[in-house]
């Protein structure tokens, strides 16, 4: 066999997918620029997500750079297994109405939806705790951005960051690899994760 794993999408999930990576290869094969670029992820991490959440089983789970949804399709089709949600945050308009259009058409439309916006500025983020999340934003910012979502993580929540090999993401990496709330470790798959288990801090004294 050439398959290098084995997820059990629907049809439409697996067509909604194909054709977002068909795009993707396109805009790599024409060398168009970064910035031109959707730069959406790879099969082989889709398919790693998807393990992460139906073997983590997360309860929410928060997406921080959805761009035109490949990841988020992977994400949704793996927490609709285990009734679970997606909560996709993308700040180009246009992507997160494609976004929201696939997950429909894909029948997800009840387990995940992109917001067009910051994450830092959704006070949906704020009043809740996620147990998962999808890091794969501005590689510059990736600090920043777990900094900001770090008081609203859940005990042993899971963080993913995407392109930790491919990009200078030292800054993060330091930061995780250097305090004490978090277990961290480099999977070299595709362009890199980040595999992150965020250790809540317990009171003084406590066991």
């Amino acid at each position: 066999m050439d398959e290098q794993f084995s997820i059990p999408l629907t049809g439409k999930e697996r067509e909604i997918i194909d054709r977002l990576q068909a795009e993707d290869q396109r805009q790599r094969d024409e060398g168009l620029s970064v910035e031109e670029r959707t730069r959406n992820i790879s099969e082989t991490t889709g398919a790693y997500l998807w393990q992460m959440v139906v073997s983590h089983r997360p309860k929410s789970i928060l997406e921080i750079g959805s761009s035109t949804g490949l990841s988020t399709m992977w994400l949704a089709s793996a927490a609709h297994r285990i009734g679970a949600t997606v909560l996709g945050t993308e700040i180009v308009a246009k992507r997160a109405e494609a976004n929201n259009a696939q997950l429909q058409e894909a029948g997800l439309g009840e387990t995940a939806r992109v917001a067009n916006a910051d994450h830092r500025s959704l006070e949906e983020v704020r009043s809740q705790r996620w147990d998962f999340v999808f890091l794969d934003a501005e590689k510059d910012d990736y600090l920043g951005h777990l900094q900001a979502i770090e008081p609203h993580l859940a005990p042993g929540a899971v963080i993913l960051t995407d392109n930790v090999t491919s990009h200078d993401c030292h800054e993060l990496q330091e930061y995780l690899r250097t305090s004490p709330h978090y277990s961290t470790c480099t999977v070299t798959l595709d362009r890199g994760i980040e595999y992150s288990i965020y250790l809540a801090p317990t009171t003084h004294g406590a066991p």
